[in-house]
């Protein structure tokens, strides 16, 4: 039997589809940056039993400033090599998807020398 006696086991907590609603008012001073503050705890709540921030169709404008929290520079990177590699003229998604700047001709966030699929010539920066 598929899980066991008692069905399967429960999926983590967020499976990257994990869509945090916080209302607030934004015509009253401060609610929006509380309202992002909450949305990063619920994020951090995910991530830390054991959860994720992304989904199948990837990671909104919202969540894309939270990536950093799941993911090494390293990690983001590389996915972003492979996105520009793909996606050479930005046409699928522009703006969502990856924390902005990195990479494909904006300026690297990176705090330490080429990628290491660079230095192995496996990649290049476009």
């Amino acid at each position: 039997m598929h899980g066991g006696p008692r069905g399967p086991p429960p999926p983590p907590a967020g499976d990257g589809n994990l869509h945090p609603l916080v209302l607030f008012d934004g015509s009253v001073e401060g609610q929006t940056e509380l309202a992002e503050t909450a949305s990063g705890r619920i994020l951090d709540l995910c991530l830390s039993e054991g959860g994720s921030i992304t989904g199948e169709h990837g990671v909104g404008s919202d969540k894309a400033k939270f990536m950093p929290r799941m993911f090494t520079n390293d990690d983001l990177d590389t996915m972003q090599i492979l996105r520009c590699a793909f996606d050479p003229n930005h046409l699928s998604n522009p703006g969502k998807v990856f924390p902005t700047p990195r990479l494909c001709g904006e300026p690297p966030r990176r705090t330490s020398g080429e990628h290491p699929l660079q230095a192995a010539g496996k990649a290049e920066l476009f």
